[in-house]
């Protein structure tokens, strides 16, 4: 893909910060830039703890969905699992009757707790209240293969999981755990944070991928190893705001071999936004553009500190000379 001039992406940039309802794996906030572009908008919104040269791929993602976005080819609607942060336990049933309420049978709990009463905990509060969903768990790679074997089986015991994401951190703990547990298992920053790893590696570790399209420099690079690693696919977000999902929606409309329901509705997380919230109805979500509600993103603008814009103009420069040289 051909990079627009930088003075024109520094000049259709806007700086945003929108805030979460709940601590998501320690974020409370997504700042970033969103940059309007002749095919509409892009979202550069990297976590401050990936590298420049990981971030950078979220900017060709951000260039791509502004400037050239993937067109939806296979599906238009695009079935939704609700995601269940590390919130109070008091907070879950009210949260599960809401998402549940649109249509949403399908859930995925954050687990990785430095307790794990705490996760159990979670998981049940979420099989009480939702009794006829599927129940996955994330644990982001916390547990050794020992801690994960015992966990899943216990929890699998309580409340039938459909699949565990990430148990473990490393492509050979995968694999070692898939051999102990009759629970399918996902995987998920293996994929896109390892290097040197083969198709056959994945196949081997894990029964599902987990596929984010701004982390992976955009929707077409993300449909590239989707071909390339050949495994039932389920397509997740990255925090993103209702304009960043819009890629994600993109890569689950072209993905030709979707498992099951997507990781897309974190519209229901966000406490503030800047364009018009994305949330299921019926159970999906329409393939469709974003929509930037101007007031929204002037007055997330308004609200950050001048050291923040700074941080983001400058990030944006750092990254298109990285992405210059790929």
């Amino acid at each position: 893909m051909k990079l627009p001039p930088l003075a024109e992406l520094q000049y259709v940039s806007h700086p945003f910060e929108v805030h979460l309802k709940s601590d998501f794996g320690g974020v409370k906030t997504r700042p970033g830039l969103v940059f309007r572009g002749p095919a509409g908008y892009g979202e550069f919104a990297p976590f401050k703890h990936h590298s420049p040269e990981h971030a950078a791929l979220w900017l060709q993602a951000a260039i791509e969905m502004a400037y050239d976005p993937v067109l939806p080819l296979k599906r238009l609607e695009i079935p939704i699992n609700g995601i269940v942060p590390m919130m109070p336990l008091e907070d879950i049933p009210q949260y599960v009757k809401t998402v549940s309420a649109q249509g949403v049978t399908s859930f995925k709990v954050k687990c990785g707790s430095e307790d794990f009463a705490d996760d159990f905990a979670r998981v049940m509060a979420v099989r009480e209240s939702a009794q006829l969903s599927s129940i996955r768990i994330d644990v982001n790679g916390k547990w050794d293969v020992m801690q994960a074997k015992e966990r899943i089986f216990e929890l699998n015991a309580f409340a039938t999981l459909e699949y565990v994401e990430q148990p473990v951190a490393t492509i050979q703990e995968m694999t070692q755990l898939r051999n102990l547990v009759d629970v399918p298992l996902a995987i998920d920053e293996n994929i896109r944070l390892s290097t040197g790893i083969s198709s056959r590696d994945l196949q081997m570790a894990a029964d599902i991928a987990i596929l984010k399209a701004i982390p992976s420099g955009g929707v077409r690079k993300a449909l590239e190893i989707a071909e390339e690693i050949d495994m039932p696919i389920v397509v997740s977000g990255s925090m993103d705001t209702s304009v960043g999902l819009t890629a994600g929606l993109l890569l689950a409309a072209n993905v030709e071999d979707l498992y099951g329901a997507c990781g897309l509705g974190t519209g229901n997380l966000l406490e503030t936004d800047i364009a018009n919230t994305v949330l299921p109805e019926r159970g999906v979500i329409q393939v469709q553009n974003a929509k930037i509600n101007p007031m929204l993103l002037e007055r997330s603008a308004w609200k950050m500190e001048q050291a923040e814009k700074d941080f983001w103009d400058n990030y944006l420069v750092t990254c298109y000379e990285i992405l210059e040289q790929m």
